[in-house]
């Protein structure tokens, strides 16, 4: 039997070299407190994202998801050359944007690898995002948004306001919004309740959309 001899090579040389840092690209940093957390989205519908977009766009360009409605800093990481700003938006299941709730321009910013975004105050439950989530996506095909306007009520987004907010409702003693009070504003109960009109409209909804409206109106109708 023939022993084998063979010496062993070692495969480190025992040089030790610094790690390669990691190109991160331009950053962004933002804190954020939210106001009306009620109305903060928790279905697959919807997503909270801090994201970077480019002037006008509908998809962002880079995101990350904001998971819940606490307290939070965010660092946004390898933001295109070619985006804008940086917002805190909404976006739908598709990621197509539904509302910005906080842009903030990248213009101006210049080679500063890290952007640091004063603390926000970020009201979930406001006027523009009842108006896009709810109004415009889903509304304005029957109120508005045509030749036809449903009820005489008109939800596109100059003049839905006016139409709901202390306006009685055509088939009810209440008011199609009350202000401060979502239990008497009629059309939370045209949304809940599917046999109250010849129409069902309960199915146009997510739990979302109602938990935002309801928000919004309990919180005084901020416009």
């Amino acid at each position: 039997m023939i022993g084998l001899c063979l010496p062993f090579t070692a495969c480190d040389s025992g040089d030790i070299y610094p790690e390669k840092e990691l190109d991160v690209g331009k950053q962004v940093e933002i804190s954020w407190h939210f106001e009306n957390t009620d109305a903060f989205p928790r279905s697959e519908y919807y997503q909270m994202v801090f994201a970077s977009f480019q002037e006008g766009g509908e998809y962002p360009l880079s995101y990350k998801n904001i998971a819940d409605e606490s307290d939070e800093s965010l660092v946004l990481s390898n933001i295109p050359d070619d985006a804008d700003l940086v917002s805190v938006s909404l976006l739908d299941k598709g990621r197509k944007l539904i509302y910005h709730f906080f842009t903030y321009p990248l213009t101006g910013t210049g080679d500063e690898e890290l952007v640091k975004i004063p603390l926000q105050t970020i009201a979930l439950a406001d006027y523009g995002r009842v108006q896009e989530q709810l109004f415009t996506a889903k509304c304005i095909a029957c109120h508005g948004g045509s030749n036809f306007t449903a009820a005489n009520l008109n939800l596109t987004a100059d003049n839905s306001f006016d139409n709901l907010v202390g306006v009685q409702a055509q088939c009810s003693s209440q008011n199609r919004v009350t202000s401060g009070n979502a239990s008497k504003s009629f059309i939370l109960d045209v949304l809940l309740d599917r046999e109250l009109l010849s129409t069902d409209h309960t199915e146009m909804v997510k739990d979302d959309d109602i938990n935002l409206l309801r928000s919004w109106i309990n919180n005084g109708c901020h416009k």
